[in-house]
């Protein structure tokens, strides 16, 4: 991860790699299932919250996972062109409930305490460091009950999923991006409570042809993995952080 990243550099980025991103992702079978599980526990995380902001929304797939039990849900991103993709894919859906904004994660266009929810999926682990405690901030901000945010585990598997990483470019592949341990989330969100933790996903090298002949163990295996304890050797954690309370 390159700890000079700019905004407009990550809006580059992602412009460049609006029209692959979802066939690279979720066109598959293990990308769909991965997709349809991660919205089953965002729909649980924000539970009778009618009014949600997602920061990073990238092609709307929160958007689509949560537009039938909120009332309204704003999409922001700093690239045109990943929100283009992601209004052709709510419109196709007939999905009405949202509007999406061009905005940059550092300066969030809303007043304090507008939202029910603020959440962020595949991001902070693509910025730099250095930048997380602002964006985490920025998201309380404007959110007056949850604040969830998605983060890659350093711990998979005991350590052999941060091994795999550290090896991708050994094989020519680029670095998926950082990694944290479980209770590094204490540096991004400072003295803001933790409400709820899922683990999410089963994260070693399973490749499509391996997710299709054995799906059902890997869909078993990823259903326990979201639960204490083996939550904490998932691939990814995802948090709700209780800002309701430091609002008031």
């Amino acid at each position: 991860m390159d700890e000079n990243l700019k905004p407009g550099d990550l809006q580059k980025r992602y412009d460049r790699e609006a029209e692959i991103y979802d066939t690279k992702r979720y066109l598959t079978a293990k990308g769909n299932y991965y997709e349809q599980a991660e919205g089953k526990i965002l729909r649980e995380l924000c539970y009778e919250k009618k009014l949600i902001c997602d920061v990073a929304t990238g092609t709307g797939k929160n958007i689509i996972a949560l537009a039938s039990q909120v009332d309204f849900i704003v999409g922001a991103d700093i690239s045109f062109n990943m929100l283009r993709k992601g209004s052709n894919k709510c419109s196709s859906l007939h999905i009405d409930n949202y509007v999406l904004i061009q905005a940059d994660a550092n300066a969030l266009p809303f007043r304090d305490n507008t939202f029910d929810a603020v959440l962020s999926t595949k991001f902070f682990h693509n910025v730099p460091f250095s930048t997380h405690k602002t964006f985490f901030n920025e998201m309380a901000r404007v959110s007056g009950g949850i604040v969830v945010i998605e983060l890659m585990n350093k711990f998979l598997w005991f350590g052999l999923g941060r091994l795999s990483i550290i090896l991708r470019p050994v094989f020519g592949k680029k670095n998926n991006g950082r990694c944290y341990f479980p209770w590094n989330y204490r540096k991004i969100t400072g003295d803001y409570k933790k409400k709820y933790f899922y683990g999410f996903g089963v994260g070693l090298p399973f490749s499509d042809f391996i997710f299709g002949r054995f799906s059902v163990l890997i869909k078993m295996l990823n259903f326990f993995l979201s639960y204490f304890p083996l939550k904490y050797i998932a691939s990814k954690m995802l948090l709700a952080i209780d800002v309701e309370r430091k609002n008031k």
